[in-house]
């Protein structure tokens, strides 16, 4: 990710972490916090409610790619990217069936090229990022998402005790982020599934492009 996370807003810090040594772990990946198989248990739910079973997907910040693959076998067509080159050659390993990039999405490469998506889906980039990426986050993913196309975000939630970890993220701030150029359909207080013994409490937002 982009910068180091300061210690700005809720006074939540993210570990000074390398992205491309974390990935070249080999079987430890799957010992990662927030690794998990399966798709995101929040996000199938409301595909399964809106009745979303085809369109194009972008998978932000996919890590070794699981929910993509996931979300492909479900049908979608499905383009996934993370700044981490390990990480991105790992999940091509395990699937031909996503399109996997190498892309920073603060400076993201894929509106510029024709890519355009009825569907993203971030579940861990957003929330590391400091502070000050936010802006151009949302113009980045704004851009890459059709007209009344869905954004789902999954953060950290305020209710999650401070200490080590992404920035914590309430309702309402969501609104003062994303609200001018997103309407926000949903926010729920969910968990981060991943491989801690405790999983941590989670902020699931359904938005729709304005």
């Amino acid at each position: 990710m982009p910068g180091n996370i300061s210690s700005s807003e809720n006074s939540r810090f993210f570990p000074d972490w390398d992205w491309e040594e974390l990935y070249s772990y080999g079987p430890r990946v799957k010992r990662l916090p927030w690794f998990t198989e399966h798709l995101d248990a929040d996000l199938k739910n409301e595909l399964n409610i809106r009745k979303i079973s085809s369109g194009k997907f972008l998978d932000i910040g996919t890590g070794v790619g699981s929910h993509a693959i996931e979300l492909s076998k479900l049908g979608f067509e499905v383009t996934a990217t993370d700044i981490s080159q390990n990480a991105i050659d790992r999940a091509r390993a395990l699937s031909k069936d996503v399109t996997f990039f190498v892309d920073d999405i603060i400076h993201s490469r894929l509106s510029e090229e024709g890519y355009v998506f009825d569907y993203a889906f971030d579940r861990g980039c957003f929330h590391t990022l400091d502070p000050k990426y936010r802006s151009q986050y949302v113009t980045q993913v704004k851009k890459l998402i059709v007209s009344e196309g869905l954004f789902f975000l999954k953060t950290f939630s305020t209710k999650q005790p401070q200490g080590p970890g992404p920035h914590r993220f309430s309702t309402d701030m969501m609104a003062k982020y994303f609200g001018d150029h997103f309407k926000i359909l949903k926010s729920i207080e969910t968990v981060y599934e991943g491989t801690l013994r405790v999983l941590p409490k989670a902020l699931f937002t359904v938005m729709a492009k304005m």
